[in-house]
């Protein structure tokens, strides 16, 4: 009996403790965010970063082609906008629903007021949440969407009902993210391909639109939170993927960016839109990039936002810690 009171208690209070780190999520969506612990959600509050007019004033003013790898708010977030100033300009995925004002004020900070084309890997809320403050905030002429979903889970199924609504009230033209298609930004050498995924998967990570972008000065190849499956289907397919700059996949964490798949991009430099929540897995695949590539990797969570720009050498990388 007394065996029996002692292990009620102890699991008692692992379980308490998992409920308050993070390690379990009890408490409905709606009321605490899914990627936080009940401590976080509590007792701290959120470092919401400013927007900072140094990084900006950083960047080479003669530089026709920018990629901003954005830190909005919540680390973990995707939001990254190509910029080609004598073409067309592009937004990778929205940020989650609260960050959505803080990803306007830094579009607008650069200068823009349309957005060509919205590009949304998949329908995960740290994705695709902040899409309706930016077609509030600005004329969208496109929007690129998944070409599958799971559907597995209800936030996947919910998530997709409320960006199709949007895009019918709002009459804005959208289609599939279907593999081959090239969206010219300028002319035939500065465009952006959609590369994958190659089939649906039951994990809506893998079921990430993939890209890549191309112009005389660099490469970047976006992936979204793909993973090992949907980057060996893509390795079956020998198309390029050698690529300047990676966007690392899933946040960094280590069931994407395989040693397989390292040797092919072979990228100069690594960005990761990551918060310091799984450092064991990053630190794994950081030390995967180096040790396959050498490339050095940036963190929006230790660097800030990150800014790749074209130059006459090439191409400038700035960030917010300098």
């Amino acid at each position: 009996m007394m065996e029996f009171a002692l292990l009620s208690i102890l699991f008692s209070t692992t379980f308490l403790y998992g409920i308050i780190v993070g390690h379990y999520r009890v408490f409905p969506f709606q009321y605490v965010s899914k990627t936080k612990s009940v401590f976080e959600s509590f007792f701290l509050s959120e470092k919401v970063p400013e927007i900072s007019d140094s990084i900006l004033s950083e960047i080479d003013s003669s530089a026709q082609i920018e990629c901003h790898f954005i830190d909005i708010g919540e680390k973990k977030s995707n939001a990254f906008f190509i910029n080609v100033k004598n073409g067309k300009n592009c937004l990778i995925d929205c940020g989650a629903d609260n960050h959505g004002s803080r990803l306007s004020e830094y579009i607008h900070k650069i200068g823009v007021q349309e957005i060509n084309i919205i590009i949304l890997t998949h329908y995960h809320g740290d994705h695709i949440g902040g899409i309706n403050d930016i077609i509030n905030e600005f004329e969208i002429d496109q929007v690129v969407l998944p070409r599958y979903s799971a559907e597995s889970k209800k936030e996947e199924l919910e998530n997709k009902k409320q960006v199709l609504q949007i895009l019918n009230e709002t009459q804005i033209p959208s289609h599939s993210a279907d593999v081959g298609t090239r969206h010219t930004l300028n002319d035939e050498k500065t465009y952006l391909e959609i590369l994958g995924p190659v089939r649906k998967y039951e994990n809506e990570n893998n079921n990430s639109t993939i890209c890549r972008f191309v112009n005389s000065k660099f490469s970047v190849l976006f992936m979204g939170d793909a993973c090992r499956d949907s980057e060996l289907d893509i390795l079956d397919l020998n198309v390029e993927l050698k690529s300047d700059i990676l966007q690392v996949g899933h946040h960094g964490r280590c069931g994407a960016t395989t040693i397989e798949f390292l040797r092919t991009v072979d990228p100069d430099f690594a960005i990761m839109s990551t918060e310091n929540r799984y450092p064991k897995q990053h630190n794994i695949v950081t030390d995967r990039i180096k040790s396959i590539s050498g490339g050095a990797v940036f963190r929006t969570d230790e660097d800030g936002t990150i800014v790749i720009a074209s130059s006459n050498d090439g191409y400038d990388i700035t960030n917010d810690t300098g």
